[in-house]
């Protein structure tokens, strides 16, 4: 028989046992967590009540309510990360927003307001996939060309990448000279890309580590 997929195989572990055995669901998102999180999540008791923040995880202990007072829909979870998880709490209007994306072990990103009380909990704003913060939360895609690089076979392998990797990103151009100046461009909209860590890794690869600066978006919630 075929392999088990990965994301089955640790469904089932967790189903049966409780916790994970052979990896965790988290390790396929690490690169995103990593570059689009706002707050180290070994140090949320460091980070003030009232702080604004984005934090990534899976969702587990789901629990859908209804307000006492509205008698609207809305939800507790726990939002377990690769170091520990917290609390969640998503009052009607996110729950009317964003309910669609809350789904028991469903990977996603909470941005909202840090609270202390008896334990750490987060009042979620906005909650989207995981899989989808990359390119809500990414302003410019960023490639930095050294003078000696300028040519044609490296030109041509940059563009082929890109093309690769389509997506609603725009793409700037740095020209660094060796005497110090620096020309940037922008591209044409059909070089548009969707970030992601092979693009990153593949641009590297062609132009040298650190040759890719990602501009993200630090506002911890996009409709604020």
């Amino acid at each position: 028989a075929d392999p088990m997929p990965e994301s089955q195989m640790l469904a089932a572990e967790k189903e049966l046992l409780g916790f994970y055995i052979s990896g965790h669901p988290l390790t396929a998102h690490e690169w995103a967590l990593k570059r689009y999180s706002l707050s180290d999540t070994q140090a949320l008791d460091k980070v003030p009540t009232g702080t604004l923040t984005r934090i990534g995880g899976l969702i587990s202990q789901l629990r859908k309510t209804f307000a006492k007072k509205s008698q609207k829909p809305m939800a507790f979870f726990r939002l377990d990360h690769l170091d520990g998880s917290l609390e969640v709490v998503a009052f009607p209007e996110t729950f009317e927003n964003f309910g669609v994306h809350l789904k028991e072990e469903a990977p996603i990103m909470v941005c909202g307001e840090l609270v202390h009380a008896e334990d750490t909990k987060i009042k979620a704003a906005e909650i989207y996939p995981l899989q989808d913060i990359p390119r809500l939360f990414t302003k410019s895609f960023n490639i930095h060309i050294p003078a000696t690089r300028q040519d044609d076979a490296t030109l041509n392998a940059i563009k082929e990448t890109l093309l690769r990797h389509r997506g609603d990103i725009q793409v700037m151009l740095c020209l660094q000279f060796p005497n110090g100046e620096k020309v940037f461009l922008d591209t044409d909209r059909s070089f548009k890309v969707l970030p992601c860590e092979k693009l990153l890794h593949e641009i590297e690869h062609l132009l040298g580590e650190g040759s890719v600066y990602l501009d993200i978006n630090k506002s911890p919630c996009r409709r604020s």
